[in-house]
């Protein structure tokens, strides 16, 4: 429903319209209230031809309530310089509000729209008034001249201008904020085009009251701008269209859900909001190639957009995700139901090439207003929701459903994901790994962490776990591969030589175009490829084992160092890690951590040592916290450690000032005073 300000306005523009007309009607210079003027014949002619166009939308039309210009916009103009100002200001009132009854629209928008047109036309009367405009046609030959140019000009422009902002002052009061993108969006065009509509309306009566004769050459005219405008209107559109599907870009479709929840708060009326993400979408791409994959992703629209409702959206979202806003749905139990008929639509077999091919997509359900009431949170609560129905393969979730076994905290973190590195809202964190032989640092760990605005920072096990079962996880990814190659070129610059690692996902791992994009960030970078290592779990490898010895295949040939992380909580056989190119086994730190208080697990870190050495792999312990874990390390004869007894995870900054430190020690000092009691020197280390 409208708020109250909202109505208070409207309210007011309508008072207004009314006192105009009153006004005029009171004071009226010498006319009746319903005269045709001086050239009765001409202004018949164009008030036929306003009251048969001004239900046709020809123009710059907003996707917001209200704010349409038409054809009919030329003709107020026109009978601005033949009309008396009451029967102009009378017959423009009426036109609008029966043209409202015939598009069957409230009687309270009509009369909004009705007065809103008798304000603005009023302006654009009183200034063509002012420079005479209306005069020039009291003779048989019109007369032009530098003054009526201007005032045309100004009473167009100020016109236009009116009209939009009283439109866009009731679309901001009913979203409570006056000065909100949808209000204001597209303004310099809006205006532009009610100036071009009004000035042919000039150019209509100047034509007719030189000659009736000129009707059809102002026809063409008419007609010629029309399609023009079409034309341009066609364009605007599909600038706003998927290229590959013809489906609503994300921007337009967003603009679109804008609309669309704020129809149905006016009316007390839910809108649901279906986001589709296609299963192992990545395997057709890779085992097809990208034009299969195009096919398919455009028949998945074509069945998509056939199953929407009749006033519903649809969108390409980007990738293989999709999205439908279904308008005035009766509840959620239907909107799970319409969202379980997306699903199994998508899920009979398409015809590719000839061939039968099927698809599946895991669908997350959002309800206007009961999981959210704008539109940002409703995308993220179905996101939240189709992030569940893919981890947990159930193929449709409510967001209520999801909600289970999620923080309220973290409802909103997938969607703010998409946006957290262009924000600035990511960093990474280095953890040193050190050489247990010679005492010297080899490498980092870079660590990626986020620094939400509202919630602080967010723990990885918070967000990774969730982003691993979307695209987003190769953006994060990406993002981590090149900022911790560009922090290594800064080091090598300052004289620390030393490699950094990052961790790999099974979604990298069966991406047969990662090799590629190592490569790329490495020759950006200028670090050597040996500098870099990949950090892969043994259930990550196994989720895909063919594959997964694929891409470290050809990442193994490029240089880059591979290492097996958490080696002893996988189910992978010795036969796979004999065959998989790696050249180290990371120790699962639970196992380092309890090796002192259990004997088992003492046995199994020695059993891993003597294993890799066997295979001629190079072994890391994690999770060293204490110097007795260290010194049994030493014993068991592993070559290299890290862990919070070495140092924690560092800032950049941090780590600097700690390598330097360490570079710059006596040599004589004692090797656990060189590790500096665990603890880096910086004061500013991140406890995480």
């Amino acid at each position: 429903m409208a708020t109250k300000r909202q109505m208070a306005f409207v309210t007011g523009v309508i008072a207004v319209a009314l006192l105009t007309i009153l006004f005029s009607l009171i004071y009226n210079r010498g006319s009746g209230p319903l005269s045709l003027g001086t050239r009765p014949a001409e202004a018949l002619l164009i008030m036929v031809a306003y009251l048969v166009t001004d239900a046709r939308h020809v123009g710059a039309s907003k996707h917001l309530e209200g704010f349409n210009y038409t054809a009919s916009w030329a003709f107020p103009a026109a009978l601005a310089l033949l009309l008396p100002e009451t029967s102009f200001l009378i017959f423009v009132a009426g036109v609008t509000f029966v043209s409202g009854i015939i598009n069957s629209k409230a009687i309270v928008r009509n009369l909004f729209n009705a007065g809103q047109a008798v304000v603005a036309t009023f302006a654009v009367f009183e200034i063509l008034s002012l420079f005479s405009a209306q005069r020039i046609l009291g003779g048989s030959h019109p007369a032009f001249g530098p003054s009526q140019l201007f005032g045309l000009g100004l009473a167009f422009v100020v016109g236009s201008g009116l009209n939009h902002l009283i439109v866009g002052v009731v679309v901001g009061l009913g979203q409570d904020n006056l000065f909100s993108r949808s209000s204001w969006s597209g303004s310099m065009l809006a205006v532009a085009q009610g100036v071009t509509l009004m000035s042919l309306g000039a150019v209509v009566a100047y034509g007719l009251a030189w000659s009736l004769w000129f009707l059809p050459v102002l026809s063409l005219v008419t007609t010629a701008l029309v399609m023009n405008t079409y034309s341009a209107m066609k364009a605007r559109i599909e600038q706003g269209r998927d290229d590959l599907t013809g489906l609503l870009s994300r921007a337009k479709f967003l603009d679109g859900l804008d609309s669309a929840l704020f129809e149905a708060s006016k009316h007390d009326q839910a809108v649901g909001y279906v986001v589709l993400n296609l299963d192992s979408f990545k395997s057709i791409n890779d085992r097809l190639g990208h034009p299969v994959g195009d096919v398919v992703l455009r028949q998945v629209a074509d069945r998509v957009a056939r199953l929407r409702p009749s006033s519903g959206l649809v969108a390409r979202l980007g990738g293989n995700e999709f999205a439908v806003v279904m308008p005035d749905i009766s509840g959620i139990t239907q909107l799970a139901i319409e969202a379980r008929k997306l699903r199994d639509a998508l899920g009979e077999p398409l015809e590719v090439r000839g061939f039968p091919l099927r698809v599946s997509a895991s669908c997350g359900v959002a309800l206007f207003p009961d999981h959210g009431t704008d539109s940002e949170t409703i995308v993220r609560a179905a996101d939240v929701a189709m992030y569940k129905a893919k981890s947990d393969k159930t193929g449709v979730e409510v967001f209520e459903n999801a909600t289970d076994r999620l923080q309220p905290s973290k409802v909103g973190l997938l969607g703010d994901l998409r946006y957290a590195a262009a924000r600035g809202e990511l960093f990474l964190v280095y953890q040193p790994k050190l050489d247990l032989n010679s005492d010297t640092v080899v490498g980092v760990e870079a660590l990626i962490r986020w620094q939400h605005p509202v919630l602080g920072l967010v723990q990885p096990n918070d967000f990774i776990t969730m982003a691993e079962h979307t695209e987003l996880m190769v953006d994060l990814t990406r993002w981590v591969l090149s900022e911790a190659l560009t922090a290594c070129a800064r080091w090598r610059e300052l004289g620390f030589d030393i490699g950094v690692a990052i961790n790999g996902s099974a979604r990298n791992l069966h991406d047969m175009g990662f090799p590629r994009l190592v490569e790329a960030a490495l020759v950006k970078s200028g670090v050597p490829a040996e500098r870099l290592e990949i950090e892969i779990t043994e259930n990550t490898v196994m989720s895909d084992y063919r594959r997964s010895q694929l891409v470290l295949g050809e990442l193994k040939a490029m240089g880059v160092e591979l290492s097996v992380d958490d080696f002893g909580t996988g189910y992978s056989s010795l036969q796979h890690l004999r065959d998989l190119p790696v050249s180290t086994v990371k120790i699962d730190k639970t196992f380092v951590l309890a090796m002192l208080s259990h004997g088992s697990d003492s046995v199994i870190v020695r059993s891993i040592i003597d294993l890799s050495s066997n295979l001629g792999l190079k072994c890391v312990a994690e999770g060293v916290e204490t110097e007795p874990i260290l010194s049994r390390l030493r014993t068991m004869g592993c070559s290299f450690a890290q862990g919070y007894h070495i140092a924690r995870p560092l800032s950049e900054e941090s780590l600097l000032k700690w390598l330097s430190a360490r570079s710059s020690a006596d040599p004589d000092l004692s090797k656990t005073n060189r590790i500096v009691s665990g603890r880096p020197l910086a004061s500013d280390v991140l406890e995480i």
